[in-house]
């Protein structure tokens, strides 16, 4: 998406079928990313639920399929990035992994989080999938998972629940 126009159309059309996949996936990220691009209280909402206290961002980037290099300087493609600094100043940065029909891939969590490491204490990884099993497959995958695996029926919690919320929130 354009940083200084978000459309999710536009983020969408890039999508598109090809043998065994789907673009489902992509456009659960992409509507998510929009959502949070546009929606300050939804960002600070999913920031707090993930980073386990209330926060408030001041400045911040969005980004989907942003290409980092693993250990072995292999390309990787976590599907979210959200970074910048919190209201008392306080740098973030936070990668997710998202999944619906495919399975948790431990040994791509394990990459993940590597590199969300090596970006320092501020970097977190989280992992939201659709069903129990991924999320389970995701928290036993590494120690430091455990509380950073997420359902989508999460996500939709923690934007429901806002009160007050901008119509965009309003379901």
């Amino acid at each position: 998406m354009n940083d200084l126009s978000p459309n999710l159309f536009n983020a969408l059309f890039e999508f598109h079928p090809r043998d065994g996949h789907t673009p489902k996936e992509n456009f659960l990220t992409e509507a998510f990313a929009y959502v949070l691009k546009t929606c300050d209280q939804a960002r600070d909402a999913w920031l707090s639920r993930v980073l386990g206290r209330p926060v408030k961002s001041i400045r911040f980037e969005v980004t989907t399929r942003q290409t980092e290099r693993d250990e072995e300087n292999v390309p990787i493609f976590p599907d979210m990035r959200i970074w910048g600094v919190l209201n008392q100043g306080e740098p973030f940065d936070l990668y997710s992994e998202h999944k619906w029909g495919s399975n948790c891939n431990p040994r791509q969590i394990k990459k993940y989080l590597t590199v969300a490491q090596e970006r320092g204490d501020h970097c977190r990884l989280a992992f939201i999938g659709a069903s129990f099993q991924q999320k389970k497959e995701a928290e036993s995958s590494d120690l430091r998972m455990k509380g950073k695996a997420f359902l989508w029926e999460n996500v939709f919690q923690t934007l429901a629940d806002r009160s007050n919320k901008p119509e965009m929130l309003s379901f």
